[in-house]
Parts: structure tokens; sequence; C-alpha cells
């Protein structure tokens, strides 16, 4: 009792009490049970047995899924004695005091992380002096600290390389000769499905959309060099660079719009038909590029507006509602315009939902080893059973069935007989403490630890 104590796991529970590294104070120490106090916190909590599993790994033959099998366990309390502790377990705490000995450090890092854990220096006690064998100066360091440049050139450069990226981002907005790649690629893949009757009959809408596209680039390259050419005068102006980013939005806005609405007004008939999966798929990536720079010119535009004021740009100032719900409101405007057009090549509705359902298969949760045993304890099985078909000691089973009654999954009553539960209850009456040992040691045999536990869980104490 009254001994400095680590914690060497993370507590698995809800509660969340303790972390792999959290220190204590042993407060109360039985044969059956350890509490410790955290002074930080003002807090005291029984620390429970972990049990450590030692499993094998196998391959089903048959399923070809990989199965687990449980060798052995090992159940202790995470604890260790922790008067003094290493440089390196001390990682992610802090301290307002603490005594160092960074003598024998042999790497700059860990002299670094034992004097960070401090808080200020008033809490710094160093058991030994310090030793530069361990801090050494980084050589880049020391050169970057030799030839940094002056503030006005950093200042310069960085007005440099913000300009660039608005160019480069502006650019990227209005350069679209890979999504026209992509256009051209799907259009040229019906003359290798000339034979696949779900696609072969959309050739002449795949061809009148990769047109549109492809009309787009001579007037989309010249905008770009003109981006080139304003960007590199010799005084930058945002309010004309602001009005060319409008003007061409205004031109190139309407065509990309409007090969959304075809893409999507494509798939609402693609996916009432049988046997076009792949052509589906086909679909929704050129949908997917094509919402992309739709959305790319959008944001171009609030990217210069936010210039203009002399606001900073951000995450934030580069999105709006519009563009938020872009995508949800085209979608319902062709879902509607279509019913309008009272075309339904399948009527059941499900098989219009034949390639949009997800049929993701639910990965199934790993049990805890409570469960593990509420399963067993279900079946009806005794403790002795379930200790024997786990591989575990009765003790441990009926520290999983002491955390059931806790969380009110099962009740006493359902592992002990009436008479007993009664006795406990007198027992109990009027009692206060945080731990059982008072009362195991004036009840004696009359009633177990596990006994005593599990009542006292029953109380919600």
């Amino acid at each position: 009792i009254g001994a400095q104590v680590m914690f060497v796991k993370n507590d698995l529970s809800l509660d969340k009490n303790y972390f792999n590294g959290k220190m204590g104070i042993v407060k109360t120490m039985t044969s059956k049970e350890i509490w410790v106090h955290f002074p930080d916190e003002d807090k005291t909590i029984e620390v429970e047995r972990y049990e450590w599993q030692n499993i094998r790994y196998t391959v089903n033959e048959r399923t070809k899924e990989i199965e687990e099998e449980v060798l052995g366990t090992f159940v202790h309390y995470p604890l260790k004695l922790a008067w003094a502790i290493t440089v390196h377990k001390s990682q992610g705490l802090t301290f307002d005091k603490a005594a160092l000995d960074v003598s024998q450090v042999f790497l700059p890092g860990q002299a670094y992380v034992a004097l960070s854990r401090l808080r200020s220096l008033n809490g710094l006690v160093l058991l030994s002096p310090l030793r530069m064998n361990g801090i050494s100066n980084d050589q880049d360091v020391m050169e970057y600290a030799e030839n940094k440049a002056s503030e006005e050139a950093l200042a310069n450069a960085l007005k440099r390389e913000t300009n660039t990226f608005i160019l480069n981002y502006l650019k990227n907005s209005f350069d679209w000769n890979e999504l026209a790649q992509e256009w051209r690629n799907h259009q040229f893949s019906y003359n290798e499905d000339a034979h696949t009757s779900a696609k072969a009959t959309h050739a002449d809408w795949a061809k009148n959309q990769a047109g549109v596209i492809w009309q787009l680039l001579e007037p989309s390259s010249k905008f770009l060099m003109q981006l080139d050419k304003l960007f590199h005068s010799e005084q930058l102006e945002f309010n004309h660079i602001s009005d060319r980013i409008n003007a061409a939005f205004q031109y190139f806005m309407q065509p990309m719009d409007t090969l959304v609405y075809e893409i999507l007004w494509k798939l609402e008939e693609v996916k009432r038909l049988k046997k076009a999966k792949a052509f589906y798929d086909e679909l929704i990536v050129l949908d997917d590029l094509q919402t992309k720079a739709v959305l790319q010119l959008m944001k171009a535009k609030l990217m210069m507006a936010t210039l203009v004021k002399g606001e900073t740009i951000s995450k934030e100032k580069l999105t709006s509602a519009e563009i938020k719900q872009y995508k949800t409101i085209k979608v319902e405007r062709v879902f509607e315009d279509f019913k309008k057009a009272n075309i339904t090549l399948i009527e059941d509705e499900k098989d219009a939902e034949r390639y949009t359902a997800k049929r993701a298969v639910k990965k199934e949760s790993k049990k805890t080893t409570v469960q593990e045993t509420y399963e067993l304890w279900l079946e009806k099985k005794t403790i002795a059973e379930i200790a024997i078909i786990r591989k575990l000691t009765q003790e441990t089973i009926l520290s999983h069935l002491t955390k059931l009654i806790q969380t009110q999954t099962i009740t006493i009553s359902e592992v002990m007989p009436e008479d007993k539960v009664i006795a406990l209850a007198a027992a109990f009456a009027g009692y206060k403490e945080e731990s059982v040992a008072p009362l195991k040691e004036k009840y004696g045999d009359t009633f177990s630890w596990e006994e005593l536990r599990m009542f006292k869980a029953s109380l919600n104490l």
C-alpha cells in the first residue's frame, strides 16, 4: 500500500479509467483485489484482472477464411511498480515535477523527450550533470541557422509562391484535357463492345457528349494562356483577373453543367436495363469526373471573390451551399424530368435499383471475452463447463458474470441461491467502503471473494 505503480495496458472497458503509461498510488491491496488512486483526478478505481490470449490463426481450407484458436490465456493485473520509469515509457505523459537522469542517453531525441515531459523548469531536478554525448547538434539545423533567408526575402518568396498556387489552381479548374480523354475512351469503347446489345444502342449519345467536351478544349486552351499572361505581368491585378474568371465561368459552365445532366439521365435509363452492369459502372466513373470538374469551376469563382475582398483563402471559403447541394439537386431534377417523360423500360422498381443497391456485407464485430461467456451462459452451461470450454479458470468466468451483473445483463438471482442473496444483503446493509476486503475479513469463509464482488456489482455502487 502506498506504492507508485504504472498501468501497462489500456482500459478496454467503456469507462476508460486508465491507459498504458498512466501512474497511480496503491490505496488498498489484498490477495483478491487492488485499488489504485489517481491524485491528480482525486479518483480511486478497482483494478480488474486483465486477460491475455495466445491465439493461433489458421486458414480454413474449405471457406478460405481466417479462423482463431485460443491456445491458452494468461490473467494478471496490468500494473508495474513505477518509482522510476524509462524515458521511452514517459512519452505522452506530463509532469509538474520530475527527477531526471539523462547522463546515459545516446540519441538527441531521448534527452528532448525527458526534458519536455515537464510543464516548467520549476519542477526539474537533475540527478546527474548533462553530458553532450547524447545531445548533439543537428547539422541541417546548423546550416539553416547560418544560411537562413532574411524576413524580407521570406515575405517575397511567400507572395511569389502564393501567386503560383493561385495560378495553378485556376488553370486546373479550366484544364479538361484528361476529362476529354476519358470521354474519348468511353466513346471508342462502343466499337470494342459492338455486339453488346445493352450498350450498342447508346453509341450516338456517347459521340455527341464527347464532341461537346472536345469543342471546349480550344477556347479552354486559349484562356489558360491568357491566365499565364495575366499572372506574369509586372502588376498583378486580382480585380481584372476576377472579371476574366467570371466571364470564363459564364461561357463554360452551361455546357459543362449540361454534361452532368446528360450522364445522370443516361444512368436513369441504364439502371433499368438488364445485363448492363458494366455499362452502368462506366457511366458512374464519367459522372464522378464530370461533377468534380463542374464543382472545381464553382470553387475557382469563389476563390477569386475571396481574393478581391482581401480575405484569406481557406477550405471554408472555397465552398458554399450551392456547391454542397449541387449533386443532390441535380439528381432530383433529373429523376423528376425522367418520370415526366414516362420512359419506363422495366416497371418493377426493384429492378431499377439493381445496380445502385449496395450489397455490402457487414463485417461481424469481434466478440469480447465477456460476451463469449454470456453466450455460453445463455445456453445454460454451468460455470465449470464454461471454464472448460473457454480454457479459463472458474475465477475468471465469475469475474465475467460480475460484469454482466453490473451492466444488468443478468441478475444476481440467476447466479446465486435466494438464501445466499438474502445473507449478502444483510452483510452489505449500511456498508459504504469501496473494497470488500473488510467484509471478507469479518465473515471469513461464509462468503467467497467472488460472491462479495457480485453482490456489490448488483448494488451498482
